[in-house]
């Protein structure tokens, strides 16, 4: 089931949906961030011309996150080839105390991690561990409104080398990702260095995911 799930996960790469909420990821991730730090450019205050941008940015990354996986979690699932524009922003706004129980309970699993001497420094797994959670708590609110029945069916937990795995083939993703944009931007010569440099963010959020891609993949492999 583990090759299954990542062959499966590839197919959310041929979706334009998942470019655009990439895009807005970006946007909420670092919008606040750098509008924050042009309005203040000129202020002598420490506190906000650097504390409160070191602050900010996880706090809105981690909606950006909640955003991007609640967004595309049927085309994760690989249930439907239809993103959840509408519901998103619905959820942000007619059901904000479910949006910041999510949002806490990422912002403590990413502290507890944060935390471990080495697991804590695997970004990958952080990633796959608030992924699998937005996503758990996604499934589980469609599947109480619609009287699915699914939520307790679902085994939420892999085995250990099925994760070690999910970590591995990422980790091999991204460098070969990264390796090829290296190339074809050495390759442009004269506009070379800048496009490796503006493809790093991109490419670094759309990478960063792939965990939860797979995962999405192995969750979806069970609802069939």
């Amino acid at each position: 089931m583990f090759w299954e799930s990542v062959f499966r996960s590839l197919s959310v790469y041929s979706h334009w949906e998942l470019y655009a909420s990439a895009a807005i990821y970006l946007v909420i991730s670092f919008g606040p961030t750098v509008a924050l730090v042009v309005s203040t450019e000129h202020s002598d205050n420490g506190f906000i011309t650097g504390c409160l941008p070191a602050i900010l940015m996880p706090i809105a990354n981690t909606f950006a996150t909640i955003f991007f996986v609640v967004n595309l979690s049927p085309i994760i699932l690989g249930i439907s080839d239809t993103a959840l524009w509408q519901i998103s922003w619905n959820l942000f706004v007619q059901s904000p105390l479910f949006i910041l129980k999510l949002f806490l309970t990422v912002v403590f699993i990413q502290f507890i991690l944060a935390l471990l001497p080495i697991v804590g420094r695997v970004t990958s797994l952080a990633s796959l561990v608030s992924g699998g959670v937005i996503l758990a708590n996604i499934i589980r609110l469609f599947d109480a409104s619609l009287s699915l029945d699914l939520y307790d069916r679902l085994d939420f937990f892999p085995g250990f080398w099925f994760v070690v795995g999910i970590l591995v083939v990422s980790a091999a993703m991204f460098y070969v990702v990264a390796f090829v944009v290296t190339m074809s931007s050495g390759l442009a010569r004269d506009n070379g260095a800048a496009i490796g440099q503006l493809s790093v963010i991109p490419l670094g959020a759309l990478m960063g995911f792939v965990p939860v891609f797979i995962y999405g993949a192995w969750l979806g492999i069970q609802l069939m």
